[in-house]
């Protein structure tokens, strides 16, 4: 226990570029929900999601100085999910997105981006694939994508006229591991991710692909559970995913 939770402060402070995973354990919580007993075969749940990206590390594909100054990212989803034995979950959601990208030497020059707020699905699933002595083990796959309509864009302090959309794909596979404490649900993990964006047929990139994320969830087997996810020095990232099961 005590490897576990010196496992979660060191990985608190570690690099990290992967988007919102959430707890291994969400497949099985909460255990029964508004019509749903205790251990059923099948389930319904849906979510909200707030994620806000302070500043997620890009570099461009090419250019003397591939790194982006400054990138920042906010999405707000509605997740619907279904549940297999309390170990497999499918999952989509829906939403809205936007971004603000801001670079002084890139291959451009200097370029500022502000993209307005624009319709975002994602698809994946979540399994549990190991519950031993408490211990839950579980994947997670997702793809994400979004091309956003760009409110404002200026190159070398001049306003681009018409500029083209801003597109966005995301791919990710994470592993990650939790022990529960009563109904704090604490849990680690690393991640795998990939995601291609574009500038004005400038492409971008991550600057890294793996990296841990750490979060907890708060649940009492009712209803519903609360769960926080943060990423603090690549990406500066915080996300709250408020699930509730039918």
């Amino acid at each position: 226990m005590r490897r576990f939770l010196k496992a979660l402060l060191v990985l608190w402070h570690a690099s990290l570029l992967a988007s919102y995973v959430g707890n291994p354990a969400l497949p099985d919580l909460p255990e029964y929900g508004i019509f749903i007993k205790e251990d059923a075969p099948l389930g319904f749940s849906s979510s909200y999601i707030g994620e806000y990206c302070f500043n997620s590390k890009m570099e461009w594909q090419e250019g003397p100085s591939t790194k982006v100054d400054e990138s920042k990212f906010f999405l707000q989803m509605g997740e619907f999910s279904f549940n297999f034995i309390n170990r497999i979950e499918p999952y989509f959601a829906l939403g809205a997105s936007s971004f603000d990208i801001k670079d002084n030497r890139g291959p451009l020059g200097k370029v500022d981006l502000t993209t307005k707020s624009n319709f975002t699905w994602k698809v994946g699933s979540r399994v549990s694939l190991l519950y031993f002595k408490k211990v839950n083990l579980g994947i997670e796959a997702s793809f994400l994508q979004t091309n956003s309509h760009v409110d404002i864009l200026k190159v070398n302090t001049v306003r681009v006229k018409k500029p083209k959309d801003f597109s966005y794909k995301k791919w990710q596979v994470s592993m990650g591991v939790t022990y529960p404490l009563s109904w704090f649900h604490p849990y680690v993990g690393l991640s795998y991710q990939s995601f291609r964006s574009e500038i004005q047929n400038i492409e971008l990139e991550p600057k890294n692909h793996i990296g841990p994320y750490v979060g907890f969830t708060a649940n009492q087997n009712k209803l519903g559970s609360l769960s926080i996810e943060g990423r603090f020095v690549n990406e500066t990232a915080i996300t709250l995913d408020a699930k509730l099961r039918f």
